[in-house]
């Protein structure tokens, strides 16, 4: 057996890192923002794990909008339930021209990298 299944609703997640925590889910979904989904990017499947799963998302088009408007956002969804809060940075969401470390190469799209700084400046000032 290779460990797959489906744990916490997510099918094909490993046992022993689902697992892994010190309680099981260690998140739940509503513990989850994503930030910089685009759904023309996304596969069918990511789609509907975000909707089955009721993920928060802040659309990549709302950050270009609105950097510091998304985070604002985000910061009082997890203010309420949180004192403190991880950021994993992928480097796909950023326009692979501006800032060529993603392997999201065949698409140009993604944030700039100005808009990127903005983002990541305002989770950094979080207290």
């Amino acid at each position: 057996m290779d460990g797959t299944g489906t744990h916490a609703g997510f099918t094909g997640s490993h046992s022993q890192l689902a697992k892994a925590g010190s309680r099981y889910p260690l998140l739940s979904s509503t513990d989850v923002y994503l930030v910089g989904f685009d759904a023309q990017s996304a596969t069918g499947p990511e789609i509907s794990a975000i909707a089955h799963h009721a993920i928060s998302v802040a659309s990549l088009a709302d950050i270009i909008k609105s950097p510091t408007a998304v985070s604002s956002t985000i910061f009082s969804h997890l203010a309420e339930k949180f004192e403190r809060f991880l950021v994993h940075f992928d480097v796909a969401v950023v326009n692979v021209n501006e800032l060529p470390l993603a392997e999201n190469y065949s698409r140009n799209n993604g944030l700039s990298y100005e808009d990127t700084l903005e983002l990541l400046e305002t989770f950094l000032s979080s207290p």
